[in-house]
């Protein structure tokens, strides 16, 4: 794939027991005189779909996201989990960045631990959650594909035979949008603007009339602001 900011991942239930699946990378393979992406065949699995997610090495992690850890062997997914630690990297980990709610041109999954198994369901929104065992979030599929999505209309482009998603902003996140740019940009394109967004130094110093707000005084602000929340929080806790 040309755009290494979305990667593509394998989705396999097994033939004998439909209820259970497994999440795994693809290999790159030659088609048509072309190197891509494809899914391998598993013995006593069926091959699902393939679904798109973002790298998880991208950063900073887009708002609005969560990195998640499907732990899989050669073999068996053996359980599904949000990572809160983007640097425990463990070993047979497939880790990719998804939506933890809704988004336009998304798909809902619906991934429930087992007994050193999951069982995930796709673009269901009547699934009944158990929260200790059960994750949902929302990801990305080929718009060639017969799924469930959120919202409707313009397809995002196919080169070469890859889908080419894009994002627009829109109030600090990056939503996938047919007519929008890369990830990266997108991301930029955030950053960038972040000084048009609201603040508390903005909204103090047009409240109570303050011009040029220096270093200093912002500094201070941010100090008083830690002690007051600290304060806080200890109050909470007797």
């Amino acid at each position: 794939m040309t755009n290494t900011q979305i990667i593509p991942l394998c989705l396999y239930k097994y033939k004998d027991n439909p209820n259970q699946n497994y999440i795994c990378y693809p290999n790159l393979v030659k088609r048509n005189d072309k190197v891509v992406y494809g899914c391998p065949d598993k013995e006593n699995m069926e091959f699902m779909n393939m679904f798109y997610a973002i790298n998880p090495d991208f950063r900073p992690l887009p708002q609005g996201t969560q990195l998640f850890c499907a732990m899989s062997t050669d073999v068996n997914t053996t359980s599904f989990e949000t990572m809160y630690d983007m640097f425990n990297n463990k070993k047979g980990c497939i880790r990719f960045i998804a939506w933890d709610k809704p988004v336009p041109y998304t798909t809902r999954l619906t991934i429930t631990n087992l007994n050193d198994a999951i069982s995930v369901t796709v673009g269901k929104d009547d699934v009944i959650e158990d929260n200790r065992n059960t994750l949902s979030l929302y990801v990305l599929f080929d718009p060639r594909d017969n799924v469930p999505r959120i919202g409707s209309g313009q397809k995002f482009p196919i080169i070469a035979s890859v889908p080419q998603f894009l994002f627009s902003s829109y109030n600090g996140r990056c939503i996938p949008d047919p007519s929008g740019k890369t990830l990266e940009e997108c991301t930029v394109n955030n950053i960038l603007n972040m000084r048009e967004r609201p603040s508390l130094l903005n909204y103090l110093g047009s409240r109570y009339k303050m011009k040029d707000t220096s270093p200093v005084i912002a500094f201070l602000f941010g100090m008083m602001l830690i002690a007051v929340i600290s304060f806080g929080i200890l109050r909470m806790r007797k």
